[in-house]
């Protein structure tokens, strides 16, 4: 065996460099850190061949003390703790001291600093982690870092690396991130001579994306806020029409620092739940800040992942905040009448924010108090009181009395300062008990069933709020119905497009969530008891279960020893649910995803609200068009159907003459 000795400090720095820098990315990632933590209002980055040839980083901040230069390339050597404790209410990026020893121990460094009260400033060389050069230097203030040749004299980590324009990717995205963490700096991002972006610096975050993802991004999204005792939840969030179909436009930041988070993921996407296609996921630019001591961000070096201490508070405030901005916006989408041209960079002259750090003030919004959420997950399908959206919300109704005019101000100056969009506002406007007993009524002029003879069982009806009629606007026409499929409604000096299967399902959901909500889940009594063989494990699950099936509408039996026969199944829109879904959620159980239970029942409830409604290619009337119309409009979500298509969609008569080539 060989003798066990103690590594030299050269070697030990090489080694541990891996754990910080994996690739140029994480260099940029350090050194950008480190300047925002130097209070740098403006950061310039440079690279060359995806940052193995040169990583250049230029800020303004407050600059290195000469005599402290040489101590900031010792490891653990840092400014931001003095012992353990201080990892605990840290605010700062960097507080490890470990990424200017891990770099300069990995390539050639060049290092020029100077603080604002000096005259002189200071400059080093580094080279494989040992210094060839220091001295005094006239320079500007604060930092410059400059790297080159990464991983000289690690070729094995250097074999490692993926394609120069892959590594260049890679920082591309990450100084986009950066970018919208802190809109407060102003970044320039250069990639082998040519400037890929840069921000204002200006604090405003709607800025920051207009210059980063374009026009088309800035002027889709929704403002988001929530505030409880412990965090505070804001930013921006895409419109629907934003969806990708991947999760790399969703942005989480925690007190100015870039996290990656499953638990945040789950909450935006939750919220998201039948406004967007399967598979496709929304844009989010959302920033959390919370008491330093709830969230541990020592996890791992990258300080990517994050523990947090309270995650149901975590998960709720941006489940709220963003259910909150959804429930508030006009999601119609606007028919494309030719193609954009590529997005140029525009001067932003866009609505204020929402907070001081990267918003201009303005008034505080109401908080979202939810009635519950279960863990992780709003698996009860609750709904917080809010004024039911009415007809105006899709026509427009600007000289209802039943809007207040401050409302009014308020939301023109927000949402249509620069976009010129014409806004919708809300009414509180249902559907009258004349109208629903006249939607009940069987249709005789088809023949067939459709959304007037699906009425509800008594015991499910859904709770009626209180309405107001005469704020229903009358001067909407239906043109007609096309293709057997889509209705056409002209208002004023737009026409819409409506989706009449889509639509109908989309009430037939709303209704079944009322009576899930109400807990008066209807079961039917099975002629024929349906037999189920489980094993051991699964038996004991379903008897520590049983009244979580019970609310399900399951009822069940033991049947020997390793069987059960299943009696009562739930009774959804006329028709009972496949007793197969008793053993989807028996799987799920097995599997300890507890939190998908609600989402199976959901799914059901999408399945047979898909069944239920009329179809395409079924002709009704004009007057069934209205009253489906009628009941759409009431819904909180009006927008899409449950698997996330429009209902319906705009056109202006801008629109329709700039296909004439009019204007």
């Amino acid at each position: 065996m060989r003798a066990i000795k103690i590594l030299d400090t050269h070697t030990i720095n090489k080694i541990a460099a891996g754990e910080v820098v994996e690739r140029p990315c994480s260099v940029v990632k350090e050194l950008v850190e480190n300047s925002i933590d130097a209070k740098a209002s403006s950061i310039t980055v440079e690279i060359k061949n995806g940052g193995v040839d040169l990583i250049r980083v230029t800020d303004n901040g407050v600059g290195i003390p000469k005599d402290q230069v040489e101590v900031a390339f010792l490891r653990h050597a840092t400014s931001k703790i003095t012992s353990a404790e201080d990892l605990y209410e840290v605010m700062s990026l960097g507080f490890r001291g470990e990424a200017l020893a891990s770099i300069a121990a990995v390539s050639n460094v060049e290092l020029l600093t100077k603080e604002e009260q000096e005259l002189t400033g200071k400059r080093i060389e580094i080279s494989g982690g040992k210094m060839s050069a220091a001295e005094e230097v006239a320079c500007p203030n604060g930092t410059t870092f400059i790297m080159r040749h990464l991983f000289f004299n690690v070729p094995a980590r250097k074999a490692f690396l993926s394609s120069s324009s892959s590594e260049g990717a890679k920082i591309s995205d990450y100084m986009y991130k950066l970018a919208l963490a802190h809109p407060e700096v102003s970044f320039k991002y250069i990639q082998n001579g040519k400037t890929i972006f840069t921000t204002s610096g200006d604090h405003e975050l709607k800025h920051a994306i207009l210059n980063i993802y374009g026009k088309e991004y800035a002027r889709n999204t929704l403002e988001c806020y929530y505030k409880s005792d412990t965090i505070e939840c804001m930013g921006l969030i895409g419109k629907p029409v934003l969806n990708r179909g991947n999760r790399n436009y969703e942005h989480f930041f925690i007190n100015g620092r870039y996290i990656k988070s499953q638990l945040l993921q789950g909450a935006v996407e939750d919220a998201y739940k039948t406004l967007v296609m399967v598979g496709k996921f929304p844009f989010s630019v959302l920033h959390l800040y919370l008491d330093p001591s709830l969230v541990d961000v020592n996890v791992h070096p990258t300080k990517l992942q994050v523990r947090f201490k309270n995650p149901d508070t975590i998960y709720k405030a941006v489940y709220e905040g963003v259910s909150h901005a959804l429930r508030e916006a006009y999601l119609v989408p606007q028919v494309a009448t030719e193609p954009g041209p590529k997005e140029a960079k525009v001067e932003p002259v866009i609505e204020q924010g929402i907070i001081d750090t990267f918003f201009a003030p303005r008034k505080e919004k109401e908080e979202v108090t939810p009635q519950s959420l279960l863990k992780h997950n709003p698996t009860d399908f609750q709904r917080e009181d809010v004024n039911p959206p009415s007809i105006s919300r899709l026509f427009g109704n600007r000289d209802s009395q039943h809007v207040s005019p401050q409302a009014i101000d308020t939301y023109e100056k927000q949402l249509s300062q620069v976009f010129k969009e014409e806004m919708i506002h809300q009414s509180t406007t249902e559907p009258t008990d004349e109208m629903i007993h006249e939607l009940e009524k069987p249709n005789k002029e088809y023949g067939i069933s459709r959304f007037e003879d699906v009425p509800l069982p008594p015991k499910i009806q859904v709770e009626e709020k209180p309405t107001s009629p005469a704020i229903l606007p009358t001067d909407y026409r239906i043109v007609g119905q096309v293709f057997k499929t889509y209705w056409l409604i002209e208002y004023h000096e737009k026409v819409f497009i409506i989706d009449q299967h889509a639509a109908h399902e989309r009430v037939l959901y709303e209704q079944f969530m009322a009576e899930f909500k109400a807990n008066e889940v209807a079961t039917q009594l099975l002629l024929m008891p349906e037999t189920l063989m489980v094993t051991p494990v699964e038996m004991t699950l379903l008897n520590e279960h049983e009244e979580l099936f019970k609310k399900l509408g399951f009822q069940f039996e033991a049947f020997g020893e390793n069987a059960v026969a299943i009696r009562e199944v739930p009774f959804i829109l006329n028709e009972p649910l496949s007793p197969a879904v008793f053993k989807e959620v028996l799987d799920r159980l097995t599997h300890d995803k507890l939190q998908d239970i609600a989402e199976l029942k959901a799914e059901a409830i999408i399945r047979m609200s898909c069944r239920s409604a009329i179809k395409a290619h079924d002709q009704i009337s004009d007057r069934e068009c209205r009253k489906l119309i009628e009941l759409l409009l009431a819904l909180d979500n009006p927008f899409t159907c449950p698997h996330g298509r429009p209902t319906l969609v705009a056109l202006t008569q801008v629109d329709i003459e700039k296909m004439f080539k009019r204007i």
